[in-house]
């Protein structure tokens, strides 16, 4: 897994070249796709966990702490924010492509 530091810092090098913006991009997308199935199943988990939980007599509140708590928990927002940094990096190097493209042709 390839940490967002490290996207950033690709990114930052490539700033002006959209073939290898265009490669980044598809990486990170790769990524997106490939961790959206591990998050897809711990939200599942997340789910189940809360619902035993407020069986129990806990209230959502209690019950969504106690499952961040567990190292599940900490996976689930690990890659919940890993994804949420993922689609930003995503839009900002379709930005970049699209300023590179804009200067070559002298229209920006």
């Amino acid at each position: 897994m390839k940490t967002l530091k490290t996207y950033r810092e690709e990114i930052q090098k490539a700033i002006g070249f959209p073939h290898i913006l265009s490669d980044i991009q598809i990486n990170a997308s790769a990524d997106f796709g490939s961790y959206s199935e591990t998050f897809a199943k711990y939200e599942i988990k997340r789910a189940k966990f809360i619902e035993k939980e407020h069986s129990e007599g806990k209230s959502i509140a209690s019950a969504e702490n106690n499952w961040i708590a567990t190292q599940d928990g900490e996976k689930w927002i690990f890659l919940k924010h890993y994804l949420r940094g993922i689609k930003e990096i995503t839009k900002s190097i379709q930005t970049a492509i699209y300023i590179a493209n804009q200067e070559s042709k002298n229209n920006y």
